[in-house]
């Protein structure tokens, strides 16, 4: 699992998931705690880390897709978790 972004880093993992739903950062720490866990799944190989993704990021009402966690992994694969 990498470490808890900071500064800029967790500005860019914040607006990732921003782009996908709103709501979801009105707790910016369990969202930036889902972006790190789903790191580490794409690290670990998830089979299918785009149900992964929409899976640990449904939360506050909202319930994501597949295709909004493919957008979130396509994010955190650019800021928070680049080597998977």
């Amino acid at each position: 699992m990498p470490p808890r972004p900071t500064g800029v880093e967790r500005d860019a993992v914040l607006a990732t998931v921003l782009d996908v739903n709103s709501n979801l950062i009105h707790d910016e720490d369990k969202a930036i705690n889902a972006a790190r866990n789903q790191c580490a799944a794409l690290d670990g190989g998830a089979t299918n880390p785009d149900h992964s993704a929409a899976q640990r990021f449904s939360y506050n009402g909202v319930t994501l897709t597949d295709d909004d966690g493919s957008h979130i992994n396509f994010g955190l694969r650019k800021t928070l978790c680049p080597e998977s």
